[in-house]
């Protein structure tokens, strides 16, 4: 798990931030009520989308995708915080994600150079990300066909190191 997550000896702030989004998703999956997630559409491939920026993350009840202060973009199970899927773009100069209108991911440095893409070779143009309660992220073309996935159906261990492996 040190491998994906951000070093908690090195930096204080992410201490903090992984304390912060634990807490949140203890709460969440602790409460009585309905369930307060389901399979949840993280990112639409279309040009209003926002880019995300580290910190930023979507859950199903299952699952969390969580785009890190230290570059990585990270599918995690929610409660045990066991990772199933990452970029492997920890600390390689990642600041910003950008949800592209021809239906993939693509992760920047500050210069604006690409320095992972996600989806590229099977996009969904105009479709969405999904995180879903099965532990899969997917992306689904405006039809409902799947073009990508993280393989991590069933909270199956998927790959840590996507980019780079």
């Amino acid at each position: 798990m040190n491998d994906v997550l951000s070093p908690v000896r090195r930096r204080g702030g992410t201490a903090v931030a992984v304390a912060l989004l634990s807490a949140c998703l203890a709460a969440a999956s602790s409460a009585s009520a309905a369930p307060a997630y389901a399979d949840s559409v993280a990112a639409r491939f279309t040009t209003a989308q926002p880019d995300w920026r580290p910190g930023q993350s979507a859950q199903s009840a299952t699952v969390a995708l969580v785009f890190q202060r230290d570059g990585n973009l990270v599918l995690v199970q929610r409660g045990s915080g066991k990772p199933l899927w990452a970029s492997g773009t920890r600390d390689r100069g990642v600041v910003r994600l950008v949800w592209t209108s021809t239906g993939f991911i693509r992760l920047k440095n500050a210069a604006g150079n690409d320095v992972c893409t996600i989806g590229k070779t099977r996009p969904a143009a105009g479709g969405h990300a999904s995180v879903q309660d099965d532990g899969n992220l997917v992306f689904y073309k405006p039809n409902g066909v799947p073009s990508w996935a993280s393989d991590t159906d069933g909270l199956k261990q998927g790959t840590t190191n996507y980019c780079f492996g």
